[in-house]
């Protein structure tokens, strides 16, 4: 029918537009009331994938913000908008204040070398606090 077939070319073009993959059928799955059963099968990924989009990834590493690196495949992350950051140890602390203290004590703990971990901001680099392993 001339309708139907302006229809599936109406959501075809949209999907593009708004860079949406959708796999289509050739034939019909079901009909009004079996489809609406099946979307039951959906809610478990779907509730996955909104729970990923908001996810926000905090590690600590010597990277900046979104930095690409060779060994972190991470674009399937973006693809679902999780943003993952990667600070310096001593942006923790200042972050979350006594955790810097903490963590220092822990590496010290698991043998970590004191010059190792020890507060290493730039030079010209200023940050609202003092050492936060002092």
């Amino acid at each position: 029918r001339g309708d139907a077939y302006c229809g599936m070319l109406n959501a075809s073009y949209n999907l593009k537009l708004r860079g949406m993959k959708a796999y289509i059928p050739e034939y019909p799955v079901g009909n009004a009331e079996e489809c609406a059963e099946m979307l039951h099968e959906f809610v478990p990924i779907a509730r996955a994938v909104v729970g990923l989009s908001s996810l926000k990834i905090i590690s600590f590493g010597p990277r900046p913000l979104n930095f690409l690196a060779c060994n972190a495949p991470i674009q399937q992350l973006y693809n679902l908008g999780v943003e993952i950051e990667k600070n310096f140890p001593h942006h923790g602390a200042v972050a979350f204040g006594n955790f810097g203290k903490t963590l220092y004590e822990v590496f010290k703990y698991v043998g970590v070398p004191v010059e190792e971990i020890g507060y290493n901001q730039s030079a010209g680099v200023r940050y609202p606090t003092e050492n936060p392993w002092g």
